[in-house]
């Protein structure tokens, strides 16, 4: 029993692992907010540059469109993050779903069986399973607030 329920562990410590190398790969991924962020401090150095030589004062529109425009492709960029970490929550949650029917069954295939043995190590598998829950459920929430304050910057320019 004891195995059964290591190799349960052993299994959702891996699964945690590739959700996150999933998530990093969805915020590295090609045209991410640093590479957009780079993008900007180029131009922006540009035409800040420029707009000193023609002794502009205060923000010139061309450096205000500027801030519009990355702004614009920050929200983008968020807002396809959200939709892929969405789609990737969605997976893991069925997953976890699994693990929690899988302790379930365990517990009560070896209900006769129990000792502080077997107690603590489906304690232990329970344990991991609500932590990879709730680890889920603030990601997620991180990921909503991460892309609405885009969003709100972006609102902010067009203003």
């Amino acid at each position: 029993m004891k195995q059964k329920v290591e190799v349960e562990l052993y299994h959702l410590a891996m699964l945690k692992a590739q959700y996150n190398m999933a998530q990093e790969a969805i915020k590295t991924s090609a045209g991410n907010h640093q590479e957009i962020e780079k993008d900007f401090r180029y131009f922006y150095q540009f035409l800040a540059g420029d707009a000193i030589v023609k002794a502009h004062q205060g923000e010139t529109k061309t450096i205000r469109d500027l801030k519009k425009e990355y702004a614009r492709k920050h929200k983008i960029r968020a807002e396809q993050e959200l939709k892929e970490q969405r789609q990737l929550a969605i997976i893991m949650q069925k997953e976890l779903n699994d693990y929690t029917l899988s302790y379930k069954r365990l517990r009560s295939r070896y209900k006769k069986y129990q000792s502080q043995t077997t107690d603590f190590a489906l304690k232990k598998l329970a344990d991991r399973i609500e932590e990879s829950a709730q680890q889920l459920q603030r990601h997620m929430v991180q990921v909503v607030q991460h892309t609405a304050r885009y969003k709100q910057a972006y609102d902010d320019l067009r203003v």
